[in-house]
């Protein structure tokens, strides 16, 4: 949940030589004489952003005894650089709890070997040296993750730098998350600090095993202990042994071969004997296949077409064969080679339709509807293209533009689609569809289309302009309640799921804990007249929320907004209600409309929360928000002069 949230990022504080996170937002201080611009070095927000992953993961909360060690490797890993922070420091290196750092410039080095003690700053050091400083401590396990990748993992196995790199990526995603206490900071634990239960080299253990028996061993238990071991912070509880992936050690590196196109790229490569699936990775940047990898496919096959890049940069790439099917196995081969290539452009075309909402109101049937399309010529394309077109709402046909041709030069030209609404057409939501070829190529382009019905009781249908349900003309009540008794919203996030989740216009997402029809839910929202007339400004409306509680529902709270200016919205709180019981409850308020809008466009959001404060997008992982979008009458003005009294006087009898 807190993955998909927006992070506040507020930078240049009027300070120097910090950055912080305070539970909520990643913060950087201005440069100096002393320091650079935190807000300006990658890894100083990697290592904030780090802090919050820390928070926001399993456990919750910060890890003990230190969790600037995770801060460091959730940096250290996506940069791949030991030195967290290069920059920092504008005329000196840093210091590793008085272990001065050779080269790093950064707030510290978390590769022993790039200090002056050239040692690990195991467990007894620490307690010798750090005085509980929680840099100094979290030097301990973020020594060991380093040392996994950098030294362990290639010496017991042979793995290549990216192999390693990625393994060890996984390794850490899966096991952090499950940590409290990466190791036991007291003089009675040496030379074992990883005996606790939920210590960082028993979750290590629980995130390699690919079998759900410790007890015989992992694919990479031997690697895991050596580098955690080397910290004094392993445990001899386990007889450490390698077992499972098998067949793995038999894995070669593919042959790939990639074929630029037009933005695209092709990447194929060669059958490894006995691979269950491949991996494909992608890069960007001066450090090529180094830094930065994004995984772009778990795949049976053997080629990955990667789509929409742009023309004329270079992308990075990699093949990783994996043991087993499942995209978070531990069974990894060795990596292919990094292979490089940049798109170019090629003769082509391309068709671009208005995304907007195209809204019919059936009462004015038939009618007619004319679009404007762009059909663009690129990379010196010429040639005759013709049009087709389909439509998929019932009662609704649309008519593409004659041919057009491109001559040398020419790069784009404005094409019509027509859509025409007939009486036989019902209410409903989608798309009518522009095709265009030149025999050889083909492009498409969809537009949205809404039908309704212009007064009265109207059903909301989700916009893909504003990523939620809407009402697109007023009406005396705008619902998502289907007219079969279904609704929009039905669900929470995952759960359900609910379609289109989030269903908030400025993107809020839901939280994804517990299970549906038994933990909080927010099902449909409803707003209408208390006339039968028509919504209008200044109107008080009624706002009905389905939602279902939890248990007898005490804990459960709804929360209502309203904003007259859904495209910026800054939400009004008009009510917070607990739920009356447990199950199925209906939740009832009034608020009034705004007056003085300028086009009618109004927005409802109901926030339902478990416990926790009132708010527009309060964070919990109970916590389901959803918006209506409605419509509504503006009153109008009598623009009209008085009448005046006649000129002449009457006629007298």
């Amino acid at each position: 949940n807190w993955l998909q949230q927006k992070l506040t990022s507020n930078m240049n504080i009027g300070e120097s030589c910090n950055a912080f996170w305070n539970g909520f937002s990643v913060n950087f201080y201005q440069s100096s004489s002393t320091c650079g611009n935190t807000g300006e070095i990658a890894a100083i927000f990697d290592h904030e952003w780090g802090h919050g992953m820390d928070s926001n993961d399993v456990t919750g909360g910060i890890s003990v005894p230190s969790g600037e060690g995770i801060a460091d490797i959730y940096s250290a890993l996506r940069l791949n650089e030991s030195c967290i922070g290069r920059g920092f420091y504008k005329s000196r290196t840093c210091n590793n709890g008085g272990n001065a750092c050779t080269v790093c410039t950064g707030v510290r080095d978390i590769d022993y070997k790039k200090t002056q003690r050239k040692a690990p700053s195991t467990l007894t050091w620490a307690r010798a040296n750090c005085d509980n400083s929680v840099h100094c401590l979290g030097l301990v396990y973020s020594e060991a993750i380093w040392n996994l990748y950098t030294i362990d993992l290639p010496t017991e196995y042979g793995y290549d730098q990216n192999t390693a790199l990625e393994l060890t990526q996984r390794l850490t995603y899966i096991a952090a998350g499950a940590v409290s206490t990466w190791y036991d900071n007291t003089d009675n634990a040496i030379p074992w600090g990883g005996c606790g239960g939920a210590s960082g080299y028993k979750s290590f253990l629980e995130a390699d095993d690919d079998d759900g028996n410790i007890e015989n061993g992992t694919p990479h238990m031997q690697a895991i202990y050596n580098a955690f071991n080397r910290q004094e912070i392993a445990c001899g509880d386990k007889t450490v042994q390698d077992s499972g992936c098998a067949g793995t050690s038999s894995l070669v590196s593919p042959i790939v071969t990639i074929i630029p196109g037009n933005q695209q790229i092709q990447v194929t490569w060669t059958s490894v004997p006995g691979a269950a699936a491949y991996q494909v990775f992608r890069t960007e940047g001066v450090h090529q296949c180094a830094q930065g990898k994004v995984v772009l496919d778990t795949t049976l096959g053997l080629n990955y077409v990667d789509t929409g890049l742009q023309n004329g940069r270079e992308y990075s790439y990699i093949v990783i064969p994996k043991g087993e099917v499942e995209d978070d196995s531990s069974c990894f081969g060795p990596s292919s080679s990094c292979m490089i290539a940049t798109p170019l452009e090629t003769p082509d075309i391309a068709l671009e339709c208005p995304t907007d909402d195209v809204t019919s109101n059936l009462d004015n049937a038939p009618s007619t509807i004319v679009r404007d399309c762009t059909l663009y010529a690129r990379g010196g394309y010429t040639g005759i293209v013709s049009f087709s077109c389909m439509s998929g709402l019932t009662g609704v046909s649309c008519t593409g533009p004659s041919n057009v041709e491109f001559t040398t030069g020419q790069t784009e030209k404005t094409v019509s689609i027509t859509i025409q609404v007939s009486t036989f057409a019902v209410i409903g939501q989608g798309d009518v569809t522009l095709f265009a070829t030149d025999g050889t190529l083909e492009r498409y382009s969809s537009i949205p289309v809404n039908l309704i019905i212009g007064s009265g009781p109207q059903v909301a249908q989700y916009s893909n302009q504003w990523k939620a349900p809407i009402c697109m003309t007023p009406g005396s009540e705008c619902s998502s309640i289907n007219l079969d008794g279904s609704s929009l919203l039905k669900g929470r996030g995952n759960l359900g799921p609910e379609a289109n989740a989030p269903n908030t216009i400025d993107g809020c997402a839901d939280g994804n804990a517990g299970s549906y029809l038994s933990d909080e839910s927010l099902e449909w929202i409803r707003v209408k007249s208390i006339t039968p007339s028509n919504m209008k400004e200044g109107d008080l409306v009624t706002v009905e929320a389905g939602v279902w509680c939890w248990n007898s529902g005490t804990l459960d709270w709804a929360d209502f907004y309203y904003t007259a200016a859904p495209s910026n919205p800054n939400w009004t709180p008009f009510g917070s209600i607990r739920c009356p019981g447990g199950g199925f409850q209906t939740i009832t308020t009034t608020y009034t409309i705004p007056a003085g809008q300028t086009d009618g466009t109004n927005a409802i959001r109901v926030n339902f929360r478990y416990e926790g404060s009132q708010g527009p997008c309060v964070s919990g992982g109970y916590n389901d928000r959803d918006d209506l979008v409605f419509m509504v009458e503006l009153e109008t003005t009598n623009t009209n002069s008085p009448t005046l009294p006649p000129t002449t006087p009457p006629t007298l009898p």
